[in-house]
């Protein structure tokens, strides 16, 4: 059966690793999970954000002139094989959970 839809919450805490236009809450949701991410901006902020990604040592891009079933598969069977990408997702996992929530924000503009 195939879905048209699947809340992030349910399906990313199964994957390895996620494919990823590189929108940000599609990041945060990865991020907040350790997971690394092969990341295939299109527009607005997307190219940026996957830039940041790879910077960070958590996704390989695949650019706009390299998509090819080829480059996607390389690209993933990287991100797997390739444990730094994986622990350098999960230690920012770790910031992540380690920074205050919404109430410390709510708290300040009180």
């Amino acid at each position: 059966m195939i879905e048209r839809y699947i809340p992030h919450e349910l399906l990313l805490p199964r994957c390895a690793a996620m494919l990823t236009h590189c929108g940000f809450n599609s990041i945060m949701a990865c991020l907040t999970l350790g997971l690394p991410m092969v990341g295939i901006p299109i527009t607005a902020d997307q190219p940026r954000n996957a830039e940041r990604l790879a910077d960070l040592g958590v996704a390989i891009i695949v650019g706009p002139h390299e998509r090819t079933p080829e480059a996607f598969r390389a690209a993933t069977r990287e991100v797997l094989a390739n444990a730094a990408y994986r622990q350098q997702a999960e230690a920012l996992r770790d910031e992540i959970a380690s920074m205050p929530g919404s109430e410390f924000g709510v708290a300040l503009l009180e």
